[in-house]
């Protein structure tokens, strides 16, 4: 975990919608800081503060996505949409994303180079990512 600015808004519907995914109540939700592990820096900065935070949000379609990798249309998604004020978003079109769900508070906060490297799906591949310490999944809950 680093000391950079992170973005965390408190929007109504995307805080209510979170917290309805990870199983327990959340105060914010984090927006991207670094644009994930890519090695693009113009892209890095494209998406600071625009996506949600892909090592929380994982294969959400409003998260920075790794190339090929299956995107969930999400309530969490369309609650962003709907709190920008712009749309009303129909729910029953929602996905659930299976990248922590029903994973908790501790899921949401925790960094991801002191996840459990076992029992989990979740691990940090500091070995190939030594700097930026990102999540990605060993396999998929269903």
């Amino acid at each position: 975990w680093d000391a950079r600015d992170r973005l965390q808004v408190t929007l109504p519907n995307i805080v209510q919608h979170a917290g309805a995914h990870f199983g327990d109540s959340m105060d914010y939700v984090e927006f991207e800081n670094a644009g994930g592990y890519r090695d693009d820096a113009r892209m890095q900065e494209l998406v600071r503060g625009i996506l949600l935070e892909d090592r929380i949000f994982n294969g959400e379609i409003m998260s920075y996505p790794a190339p090929g990798k299956r995107l969930y249309r999400s309530a969490i998604s369309l609650a962003l949409l709907e709190d920008t004020g712009w749309y009303f978003p129909d729910y029953s079109v929602a996905e659930a994303l299976p990248w922590g769900l029903g994973q908790g508070r501790d899921f949401f906060h925790t960094p991801c180079n002191l996840m459990p490297l076992t029992g989990s799906h979740y691990a940090c591949p500091t070995a190939v990512y030594p700097l930026q310490g990102q999540l990605f999944s060993l396999s998929v809950a269903t």
